[in-house]
């Protein structure tokens, strides 16, 4: 088992709810068809989940959207200090690890490419994937062209 732990989500929405708690809203699948690149997608979000054994030592804690040409896009970094300050409270606690969330709602966020877009997470300089999109150039489906252009046996089925 590594000695910290990451998990990330790509959805439509992230809420913090009241009590503490927090929803992750349509989660996406693995991919993302899109009609061309680049592209600004209306709205992601992104979470990420960050375990780290009380036993390590502190080290500042970051997470990153990479894109498939290598650049990147922040999501947030949590001090090395702050690290240390919840490892000791945890421990006053009896707990064995600590656990960090990252979240980001992206409005108008820019593709530049077609490609694997991974969710990174970073403890000190080691780095984890927790998660991925690929976005897919995909054509128009059947749906979304005109009736006029349809034939007799692709037209969309209607029930008697």
């Amino acid at each position: 088992m590594p000695d910290w732990q990451a998990i990330g989500f790509v959805s439509d929405d992230f809420r913090q709810e009241v009590g503490g708690t927090a929803s992750i809203i349509g989660v996406h699948q693995d991919h993302l068809n899109v009609p061309s690149v680049p592209i600004g997608l209306a709205k992601l979000a992104f979470t990420i989940r960050v375990h780290v054994p009380l036993s390590l030592p502190a080290k500042n804690i970051s997470a990153v959207l990479r894109f498939p040409n290598g650049t990147e896009q922040s999501l947030g970094t949590i001090s090395q200090k702050e690290v240390e300050n919840a490892q000791v409270e945890n421990r006053k606690s009896g707990l064995p690890h600590v656990g960090f969330v990252f979240s980001a709602v992206a409005a108008n966020l820019q593709m530049p490419t077609e490609g694997m877009s991974y969710l990174m997470a970073k403890y000190g300089e080691e780095e984890r994937v927790c998660g991925v999109m690929n976005i897919r150039v995909k054509p128009s489906s059947i749906a979304s062209q005109q009736p006029s252009s349809r034939s007799g046996t692709d037209a969309p089925k209607t029930a008697t």
